[in-house]
């Protein structure tokens, strides 16, 4: 489970540390009672989740 926003925090922590170019995958989130998994894609300053069918 996502208390407290811990994956977006976690998120936010780690993106300064990301060497990756804009776009890049860098991880997954799904939620244990979810069929759907979440993409983490590095947007710069920011990790923003999409949904695989975007």
């Amino acid at each position: 489970m996502n208390y407290e926003d811990a994956i977006e925090k976690l998120c936010d922590w780690i993106a300064p540390w990301i060497d990756e170019p804009l776009g890049t995958q860098v991880g997954t989130q799904r939620y244990e009672d979810d069929d759907c998994e979440m993409r983490l894609i590095f947007q710069g300053n920011r990790i923003a989740t999409l949904r695989p069918d975007n």
